[in-house]
């Protein structure tokens, strides 16, 4: 693995002290809000890969920042940032981590069972993958077929 695939993910996390409010979002409008009921109910009834695409400034990123405001307390929620060295295994290492920080109880547990877990429990991670299209041709196959490595 290359060193420099430790900052190959992020988690946002909102400040306790200033929590971010749904009102205080550029996504209010009717047609956004639309969009947003309908993405919540894809990510909780589809058991696939969710793609989320369109020209540069069209609101992408808006839409799933407002998504994790009003989800995070019940959807466990990781982003990584896409580059053309992004690899399956830098992924899924950047999944891990993101568990084991949010759960001290999966530190000796391998990636798959704890995955296996967490869908037994239908608990909801949803890895958002933030410029997807920077990602070398194979690998946006793979991560789009792929249920196993996440639940979106």
């Amino acid at each position: 693995m290359q060193d420099n695939e430790s900052s190959a993910y992020y988690v946002k996390k909102n400040e306790v002290s200033q929590p971010r409010r749904v009102s205080e979002s550029s996504l209010i409008t009717l047609e956004r809000s639309q969009k947003l009921d309908l993405l919540i109910h894809l990510i909780s009834n589809l058991r696939q890969s969710l793609v989320i695409c369109g020209p540069n400034g069209i609101g992408k990123t808006t839409l799933l920042d407002e998504l994790e405001v009003r989800k995070q307390d019940l959807w466990s929620m990781v982003t990584i940032q896409a580059s053309s060295n992004l690899s399956l295994e830098s992924i899924q290492d950047g999944l891990f981590r993101f568990l084991k920080e949010k759960d001290a109880e999966y530190k000796n547990q391998e990636l798959e069972s704890i995955l296996s877990e967490l869908d037994k429990q239908n608990h909801k991670i949803v890895v958002i993958i933030d410029d997807a299209g920077k990602l070398i041709p194979g690998l946006w196959k793979t991560l789009y077929t792929m249920r196993e490595l996440m639940s979106v």
